[in-house]
């Protein structure tokens, strides 16, 4: 018996090929989305203690609010046409506009809020 076959009778484990089927579509395409929602709306914290917010932007467009956000850095990750609307639903303008948008792989911008709007550093 080689070290990857379970015993004869032991039904603690499974034949590779048991354990492994492919998922159903529906299920995959439930998977990737709630994995895209997670990246979307993950939070990594900066060493500096801004806020970085990586958004993917591939599958459809994305907003990112930045009311509870004194200082961040978004950035667009994908290279689709859909972009990535950065805005403040409080009310504040971005750059003195309602929204601005990253629309090229890469692109980024990192703001400060000054109290009532918010400024390219």
């Amino acid at each position: 018996m080689s070290l990857y076959q379970r015993p004869k009778g032991d039904v603690r484990f499974q034949e590779l090929s048991e354990a492994r089927q492919p998922l159903p579509s529906a299920e995959l395409d439930n998977e990737l989305n709630q994995l895209k929602n997670w990246l979307n709306t993950s939070v990594f914290a900066t060493t500096l203690g801004s806020n970085l917010l990586i958004r993917d932007a591939a599958l459809e467009p994305v907003t990112v609010d930045l009311m509870n956000y004194v200082e961040v850095t978004v950035i667009k990750t994908d290279s689709s046409a859909n972009s990535v609307t950065v805005t403040d639903s409080s009310g504040r303008t971005v750059l003195q506009q309602t929204s601005i948008d990253l629309t090229v792989q890469d692109e980024s911008i990192h703001l400060i809020k000054n109290g009532t709007n918010w400024y390219r550093i």
